[in-house]
């Protein structure tokens, strides 16, 4: 969190795995409605404009596989009716994004329970063939 409570940021030594937008800078109310992305995963960043692109070429919902949750910032970049496996090496990382002190990213995305499902373990070992199946 920052000093005055605006944001929320996920942090690994130096490097920002996400932040979050909690606070109005004007009201000090806290922000409400769907979450918008604001670091490299912002509305009009390279993921969310091949989603779109690749959405509009489907003509329907997308199904996605992404190696690495970090804070759930790319469920914001979903769709409705669009389904997105996450898999991620560390819990910890599942705990922390659905934790509604920490980031409510998961907790508010429309709606997150179908929109991601996280797979715990070590990619190299749980995402191949039969993991695209199961999107």
């Amino acid at each position: 969190m920052t000093p005055h409570g605006q944001y929320h940021v996920l942090m690994h030594g130096t490097t920002i795995h996400g932040a979050q937008k909690f606070q109005n800078a004007t009201t000090a109310r806290p922000v409400t409605g769907r979450p918008e992305p604001i670091t490299y995963y912002h509305k009009d960043g390279g993921i969310a404009r091949r989603s779109r692109r690749f959405a509009a070429r489907k003509g329907g919902p997308l199904r996605v596989a992404v190696i690495g949750l970090g804070s759930g910032t790319l469920t914001c970049a979903s769709e409705p009716g669009d389904t997105w496996k996450f898999f991620e090496i560390d819990q910890s990382m599942v705990d922390t994004a659905r934790d509604p002190n920490d980031s409510h990213i998961l907790a508010i995305s429309e709606p997150a329970s179908r929109i991601w499902k996280p797979v715990i373990g070590d990619a190299r070992l749980t995402f191949g063939p039969r993991a695209g199946r199961d999107l």
